[in-house]
């Protein structure tokens, strides 16, 4: 029960504090839609703007691979 209750209060303050201002959005096109993510920073100067090019590169290269839409992608060669 302890346990219950600790995983209770966990979840609730995580929750809480993603629900204030400090929460950060990013979001995108990739893949013919859209994405979005939703954060709390861990640090005060965290580079935000740097996370999402990182997330853009990523989702651009899973595209360059695995989209069936592409000719040059590598799934459409077999």
């Amino acid at each position: 029960m302890m346990r219950f209750v600790l995983l209770f209060l966990l979840v609730f303050a995580a929750a809480e504090r993603a629900a204030s201002n400090d929460a950060i959005m990013l979001q995108g096109a990739a893949q013919g839609t859209t994405w979005h993510v939703k954060f709390v920073a861990p640090t005060a100067n965290f580079d935000a703007e740097g996370l999402k090019g990182d997330l853009e590169a990523k989702l651009a290269e899973i595209d360059r691979e695995m989209s069936t839409y592409r000719d040059d992608s590598e799934i459409s060669r077999f």
